[in-house]
């Protein structure tokens, strides 16, 4: 499904991009059934905006879309900030970076993804920690 047409050239645009770029089945379910259903409102509300990045990190509603938590997002964001510390840091590159998760639903999986884009763009993971809380 691609080359999306419904008159909103931001839109579709966004719609086109999101089909393209998101691997993650589901997610690409949701933004195809919202499509499906022409839910043109939420495809705008999840795609037109985009999640800040706060001083507690990402937060957000695990879901399709920009403006969501999801796989896209954190690969986005990882790059980005991986780009700017290589800006920063020049030495990054011999540095590395640790890439944390806890127990919260997604969290190892987000992990796994920020290592791979920033050791795509040469910054290694010289450690993964943990913070799962013991029940």
């Amino acid at each position: 499904m691609a080359d999306v047409d419904l008159r909103n050239p931001e839109l579709d645009n966004k719609i086109d991009e999101w089909l393209k770029w998101d691997k993650n089945e589901s997610t690409r379910a949701e933004v195809e059934g919202l499509l499906a259903q022409e839910d043109y409102a939420n495809l705008e509300e999840i795609l037109l905006t985009r999640l800040t990045f706060g001083t507690a990190g990402l937060r957000g509603v695990m879901s399709a879309g920009y403006a969501r938590m999801n796989d896209l997002v954190i690969i986005q964001t990882s790059q980005g900030l991986a780009s700017y510390l290589s800006s920063a840091c020049p030495d990054s590159a011999k540095r590395g970076v640790v890439i944390g998760f806890d127990g919260r639903h997604n969290s190892e999986r987000f992990a796994h993804l920020a290592t791979a884009a920033f050791v795509s763009l040469g910054i290694p993971e010289i450690g993964r920690a943990s913070c799962r809380e013991r029940v």
